[in-house]
């Protein structure tokens, strides 16, 4: 029983990304341009991260789960990428993405409950209650986690289940009409439509963060908790999305930036609009929460990956100096407004694509990088794995490449994402030559 409370707990920092108020608007919009197809690319997307998965299972069985992806990208490609691939596919997105989701939960706050708080307001209480939280007790932030994860996972799964006794969208009050049910948008096929799911469900990796301190992690626990973190969600949010697609016209979803209220209240009427707004609160302090608690754990595992390890005492430094700088960053885009422009869609798509991108490295370096086991000893077995890891490699490289080809902002998305590679690329090459080698 313990050691089940403790995969689930470890699950729910996984689980963040996909949750987030984001997470649920892209859904909505693919839902609505897929129609009743919505499932079949969220389980192909789920197949794609499981290999991504068994890669990451395959390290913690040698490495420390915070240090796992210092040591398997830098014992391969060098300790300058290792460095980068921090920087530049974890760190950018906490950044852009916890801003983004602290402006919608104000937002939605303002709109479903309290008409009369200030929108902004909501935001930065909930970044300095989470910010305060995680320095002065992060045990009881850690234990929050799957509190904010199992309640946004339990209001979608409420409402998919009422979705499905209330049938087709058409004549429920304030749906509208004109598409056939199921039948999607009717507009030609997107491409951001049929790979939002690969895009919606990274960030399993951070489930095995809940193992931190435990050289080598148990694989079979760190497995079962990335697992978790992925196919929980992937359950959920594909009930939920199906069922968008037979309660609301396909139309109204994909050109909405709010497809799941729109759903959510075709539904179950007000009530439907107030869970899925609860569902939108709790979703954006668990991804908040859950990167206040992962990215100083990357941090002080990425520098004992690069260099000789630091002290337990320097490890604490560290951690509330990242956590300070981190909630100082969103604090900064919060108060030069830039949570509402234009920009930060193209910031959040980037961040999302170097996330997905940080993948690579560590599924081109995990069959050379793995402790080599009796049942993967052989040539046979060894040969499949290099092929299911190029296959990965091959769907989500070009699967990146689409997305970015085919983003209507893509001279934006391609000119940011240029910029932020080598700035993070300079900084991490005078980083990884600063420091003192590694000793092993």
């Amino acid at each position: 029983m313990r050691r089940a409370v403790e995969i689930l707990t470890a699950s729910a920092l996984g689980m963040g990304i996909m949750l987030s108020p984001e997470a649920l608007a892209a859904l909505g919009r693919a839902a609505g341009g897929l129609g009743i197809w919505i499932p079949a690319a969220i389980l192909g997307a789920t197949l794609l991260h499981g290999a991504v998965l068994r890669a990451y299972a395959e390290g913690l069985g040698r490495h420390s789960p915070e240090g796992l992806e210092g040591m398997v990208v830098g014992g391969s490609f060098g300790r300058a990428l290792s460095v980068a691939l921090f920087l530049c596919a974890r760190l950018l997105l906490a950044v852009v993405l916890s801003t983004a989701v602290l402006a919608t939960a104000g937002f939605v706050f303002n709109e479903v409950f309290v008409v009369w708080f200030p929108n902004f307001a909501l935001a930065g209480l909930l970044l300095a209650g989470i910010l305060i939280l995680n320095l002065v007790s992060p045990t009881l932030a850690a234990r929050l986690q799957p509190v904010l994860a199992a309640a946004v996972l339990l209001a979608l799964a409420v409402l998919g289940v009422a979705g499905l006794t209330r049938g087709p969208w058409e004549g429920v009050p304030g749906s509208g009409s004109g598409a056939p049910l199921g039948s999607g948008s009717g507009a030609p096929l997107d491409l951001h439509h049929v790979l939002a799911p690969v895009m919606i469900l990274v960030g399993h990796d951070l489930a095995r963060l809940g193992f931190q301190g435990q050289s080598p992690a148990p694989a079979d626990g760190g497995k079962a908790a990335m697992g978790t973190a992925l196919l929980a969600p992937a359950v959920v949010l594909g009930l939920w999305a199906w069922v968008s697609t037979l309660v609301a016209p396909g139309d109204r979803l994909a050109e909405s930036t709010i497809p799941h209220m729109i759903a959510a209240r075709a539904v179950a009427g007000e009530w439907g609009r107030v869970v899925m707004g609860a569902a939108v609160l709790c979703g954006a302090a668990s991804v908040v929460n859950g990167f206040f608690i992962a990215m100083p754990r990357l941090a002080a595992g990425m520098a004992s990956a690069v260099c000789s390890p630091p002290s337990p005492s320097r490890i604490a430094g560290w951690r509330v100096a990242v956590l300070l700088a981190l909630g100082l960053a969103v604090a900064g885009m919060l108060l030069l407004g830039l949570a509402g422009s234009p920009a930060i869609e193209v910031w959040l798509r980037a961040g999302l694509l170097f996330w997905a991108l940080g993948y690579i490295p560590v599924l081109a370096a995990a069959p050379w990088t793995a402790p080599r086991r009796p049942a993967l000893s052989g040539a046979a077995s060894r040969g499949r794995i290099l092929w299911m890891r190029a296959g990965a490699v091959a769907i989500l490289s070009t699967s990146i490449i689409m997305l970015i080809v085919s983003d209507h902002e893509r001279q934006a998305l391609a000119v940011f994402m240029a910029g932020c590679a080598a700035v993070c690329g300079v900084v991490a090459g005078l980083l990884a030559r600063g420091v003192r080698p590694k000793r092993e």
